[in-house]
């Protein structure tokens, strides 16, 4: 069960940690291979660009993203390298393989 909660509207996480649907702004790359990096350079992908999650792969499969209007598909063990900011704020409930769910979280609703 992943849960993620989110206070004052920004979370930094890994990009495998997001929802299907969802729009993150990059913030971090300089972890992923030299090779990878050159790549998202080249499809315009870099520190402070929006992407939208559009399809997470089952079994440890790609992650689709959507980046200036490409659709792009990065490896898993890459995408664990990317580090993304969540910039709204709701927390995500499922398993990886499953529907996840994002609803309104406050510091004051008991999960603390």
């Amino acid at each position: 069960m992943i849960i993620i909660i989110v206070f004052g509207g920004v979370c930094c996480m890994l990009l495998t940690d997001i929802c299907e649907g969802q729009q993150v702004r990059i913030t971090e790359t300089s972890e992923t291979d030299g090779l990878v990096w050159r790549r998202l350079l080249d499809f315009g992908v870099m520190e402070g660009t929006l992407v939208k999650i559009k399809r997470v792969l089952p079994l440890g499969g790609p992650i689709a993203i959507e980046a200036k209007g490409q659709l792009i598909g990065i490896r898993r063990r890459d995408a664990k390298m990317i580090r993304v900011e969540l910039m709204y704020e709701y927390l995500c409930i499922g398993r990886k393989s499953e529907h996840r769910e994002a609803f309104l979280v406050q510091p004051t609703d008991g999960f603390l």
